[in-house]
């Protein structure tokens, strides 16, 4: 817990369930909130100057998400907000994944242009929900959703593992120092989805052992930080309700450093794997884990 809350307990939530009570009823002490670039980022009447530029923010959405995060926060909820890119023509778009038919785009930290606008949209969010205006807080950012989903989640061409890790740890490293400059106190997590080892030929994705070994180690060679993680670690298969249930999936599902997936049954293989050495940050403490997206199927 960021901020001594009471309860593990958290949801993705709504505008509606903010204002209905089900939330204290619950007992939620943490919370997850979409904010998408296309909504902020179209439209005007907020300006903010980063490194020389001024950039307009829609006025309108900034407000609903003061709203938003305010009340969470007189609440006493953790807030943690997922930054995503959902602008498929755009300067924050990585320029070979513009024009694409995806849900969500990779971020730009390819060419100065994109690089001033990706750090000053992470600037003026930290700042504005840092806690210090009256907005509201947001303790962690999230940036980009489940991205070792290369083909729906953080669309790009295809390209091998180290060059998809390098164009996503730039982006993270832009967020980060952009975010901690205004707002020291705030963390910066990667997202990743339960597909930990799963050595298959399918290039929609890119397994998180080797995309996180890639980007640990282009991160640590060009100055380390403290990134954290964000993981997702749904069951398998997604139809699975019991994360306990030990059967067919034995050997996808295991307690071993190269099993094909991480779900709350095995979660101890990604905390231990983060406790290496090498994976320390620069406090040597193993980074901080939070389990930002998980659900269950309630049918069977």
């Amino acid at each position: 817990s960021r901020d001594g809350t009471s309860s593990k307990k958290g949801l993705l939530v709504y505008s509606e369930l903010i204002t209905s009570g089900q939330l204290e009823d619950l007992g939620v002490k943490h919370a997850a909130y979409n904010v998408y670039t296309s909504l902020i980022c179209n439209g005007g009447g907020i300006s903010y100057t980063y490194n020389g530029h001024t950039y307009s923010f829609n006025a309108y959405q900034v407000g609903l998400y003061d709203i938003i995060f305010s009340r969470l926060s007189s609440r006493g909820i953790d807030v943690n907000a997922i930054l995503i890119n959902d602008l498929s023509n755009s300067t924050l778009t990585y320029p070979g994944a513009r024009g694409g038919g995806a849900t969500l785009y990779a971020f730009n930290a390819s060419d100065e242009e994109g690089v001033n606008m990706l750090a000053a949209v992470s600037s003026f969010l930290a700042n504005r929900y840092s806690g210090a205006s009256g907005h509201g807080k947001v303790s962690n950012w999230i940036i980009g959703n489940e991205v070792n989903e290369r083909t729906v989640y953080n669309y790009t061409p295809y390209m091998g593992v180290d060059e998809y890790a390098k164009l996503y740890a730039d982006v993270i490293r832009v967020c980060y120092n952009s975010m901690c400059a205004v707002n020291s106190t705030t963390r910066v997590y990667v997202s990743l989805d339960n597909r930990w080892n799963m050595n298959k030929s399918d290039k929609s994705f890119y397994d998180v052992k080797d995309m996180m070994d890639a980007f640990n180690s282009y991160m640590c060679s060009e100055g380390n930080i403290n990134w954290h993680v964000g993981y997702h670690p749904y069951n398998y298969p997604l139809t699975e309700a019991k994360a306990w249930s030990w059967g067919r999936y034995d050997s996808l599902v295991s307690g071993s450093p190269s099993s094909a997936i991480i779900s709350m049954r095995n979660i101890h293989v990604l905390t231990d794997y983060l406790s290496q050495p090498s994976y320390l940050d620069n406090n040597g403490s193993v980074r901080h884990v939070i389990l930002s997206e998980m659900g269950y199927r309630s049918e069977e």
